[in-house]
């Protein structure tokens, strides 16, 4: 198993799309649907990040899970927004 000193790609690119998309998806109305494409990227970024991680690639995966979940988490806010005017 060899070990590089540089952080994943796929880990900071998760990180940060996760990032745009919760502040998206704070945005009323445009940014719930602007936030999609991103929380979608962040989730697969993280997760192919997190399979960097276990082949042995990269060091760390705490970029990529963190960015996973922060994508994850955006999709769960625009899946609520989504859905409470159809609430009674």
């Amino acid at each position: 198993m060899r070990h590089h000193s540089h952080p994943s790609g796929a880990g900071i690119a998760a990180l940060v799309l996760g990032v745009v998309a919760v502040l998206c998806a704070c945005v009323p109305v445009l940014g719930e649907i602007l936030a999609l494409v991103p929380a979608i990227a962040a989730l697969g970024f993280g997760i192919l990040g997190v399979r960097h991680h276990e082949m042995g690639r990269t060091p760390r995966a705490g970029m990529a899970v963190t960015g996973a979940v922060l994508g994850g988490l955006a999709l769960a806010i625009v899946g609520l927004l989504f859905a409470m005017p159809h609430m009674p």
